[in-house]
């Protein structure tokens, strides 16, 4: 399909089960659903061709410059190479010469590819920078996610264009949230787990396929309403699965737990508390962030999360080597720790398993044993400082924040040394 269109096909007819005869139509049979490069080049051959009387004889290229602009949309690159191979030149000069006096001349055909080349990308970048982004988003999620990967090829291109980024960075962030597993339905938890147990099999399929010994009534054992608990559960806090995150039109103020669909999944941190060295531990089995919402740091809030709602001091998790370096450069918390020289006492690291990917690269993980005293110290000196920021207090009090993470690393390292 040259402009990118999904046929959703759905049932076009209802059977009362007696006869062929009773067959009733439903009405529409088939929906047709355009990627970002099909909305585009609609608006474009009713718009700028439509416009345009000189446009209007490359009517006929209709197909091409649908394959233009899709080229466009998904690389960010000139089309011109898809024009020059497809226009059949010598065949519309011949049509053309018929009006043409003797003395006319016609453009070459590196002008006119060049012309529809430039045209094709200024239009399709003009509808992205025009686009509603916030309707778009209400009407089709995909499409937005598509439009701002569009703008992260053009970035370059101006202002402009990281002004409109930013703004869809922005609506994004606050559209997407984090949710309590805990807090949904008992039956929409138990769908969720399902949902996240037939996920990580298509995340583990490039590298080989996950362990074989994972099992569904694993992952709903996570769940504290079907958590069979033996001898040595006895001494853990209550189950707690983890969190998920959420992506609703009108962010956390307009969402409610009954508005919940798998379909607004867009990452997950699920995992159970364990006995780990006399310790009781919160080990996050598995984690995962749709590869489309990358880059708005929820992995990171994720863990946040999980560390401000468990009922102990550890949390563990495995990790590709390189991830707690991303996150100190990104996150304001763990940036602290790391300028107080705390980030080695607050995680501990051990070099875990290797895989290999269908492409032959080698995969190192490794072991992160997380004590969350002190993360939890200084995101209460973060609120802490916030509050202060908001009410206008003095920059005197807002300074004391580093002297309060000190205090509570210094409380952290007492009650450690006496428990």
């Amino acid at each position: 399909v040259r402009c990118g269109v999904d046929i959703m096909i759905q049932p076009g007819f209802a059977y009362d089960g007696e006869s062929v005869q009773s067959l009733q139509p439903l009405g529409k049979t088939s929906e047709l659903t355009k990627d970002l490069g099909g909305r585009i080049y609609h608006d474009f051959m009713h718009g700028a061709i439509m416009e345009d009387n000189m446009l209007k004889q490359f009517r006929f290229l209709g197909g091409v410059l649908s394959q233009c602009v899709s080229c466009v949309v998904e690389t960010g690159k000139d089309c011109s190479d898809i024009l020059d191979s497809q226009f059949d030149y010598e065949r519309w000069a011949r049509t053309q010469r018929r009006h043409l006096a003797e003395s006319d001349s016609l453009p070459s055909k590196i002008e006119l590819v060049s012309q529809l080349s430039q045209l094709v990308n200024n239009f399709t970048l003009q509808w992205a920078l025009d686009c509603n982004h916030s309707e778009l988003f209400a009407a089709n999620r995909r499409l937005f996610i598509a439009l701002r990967a569009f703008l992260e090829l053009k970035k370059d291109h101006g202002r402009v264009v990281k002004d409109k980024l930013a703004l869809l960075q922005s609506f994004l962030s606050h559209s997407t949230f984090i949710v309590l597993i805990s807090k949904l339905p008992d039956a929409v938890q138990e769908e969720l787990l399902r949902w996240i147990f037939t996920n990580e099999d298509r995340v583990w399929r490039y590298r080989g396929g996950r362990d074989r010994h994972e099992t569904i009534g694993q992952y709903l054992n996570f769940l504290p309403h079907l958590r069979k608990t033996t001898d040595k559960d006895i001494h853990f806090p209550k189950a707690f699965p983890g969190v998920v995150a959420v992506t609703a039109a009108g962010g956390l103020e307009n969402w409610s737990t009954d508005k919940f669909t798998i379909d607004d999944v867009v990452g997950y941190a699920v995992g159970e508390y364990i006995a780990f060295f006399n310790k009781t531990v919160y080990e996050v089995v598995t984690a995962w962030v749709q590869p489309r919402f990358r880059g708005l740091n929820l992995s990171i809030h994720m863990y946040l999360d999980i560390i401000q709602n468990i009922d102990c001091p550890y949390m563990m998790c495995e990790t590709l080597e390189g991830t707690l370096e991303r996150i100190i450069q990104q996150n304001p918390t763990f940036s602290l720790l790391e300028r107080l020289h705390l980030t080695s006492r607050v995680v501990t690291r051990e070099s875990s398993y290797a895989v290999q990917d269908i492409m032959g690269r080698c995969e190192q993980f490794e072991r992160l044993f997380i004590h969350t005293d002190l993360i939890l110290a200084v995101l209460r000196c973060y609120s802490a400082y916030f509050w202060m920021k908001d009410n206008r207090l003095t920059s005197a009090m807002a300074a004391a924040v580093p002297v309060l993470v000190i205090a509570g690393f210094a409380v952290w390292r007492f009650n450690r040394r006496t428990t």
